[in-house]
């Protein structure tokens, strides 16, 4: 159960990293330097935004879930 931990936590500094570069990309548009999803402009990296928001949720999700079966495991065992 450990593995799903590290796993989920991988994943939310993915998710972190994510963020801030389409965070970086939007603050970017109008100088007009080319970013990743500039072709599709500021609505791009407003789904990018969201997009991240729901995987970090997921992810969170995962952790709890971990950790309610980690305190389950540890009760009926002690």
């Amino acid at each position: 159960m450990h593995t799903s931990l590290a796993i989920a936590a991988s994943g939310l500094r993915h998710a972190d990293a994510r963020a801030r570069a389409t965070a970086h990309d939007t603050a970017n548009l109008a100088t007009g330097a080319p970013t990743p999803v500039s072709s599709t402009g500021a609505v791009g990296h407003a789904v990018e935004q969201i997009a991240t928001l729901h995987y970090a949720g997921a992810l969170g999700n995962v952790a709890r879930t971990t950790d309610d079966m980690l305190g389950s495991l540890i009760d009926m065992l002690g």
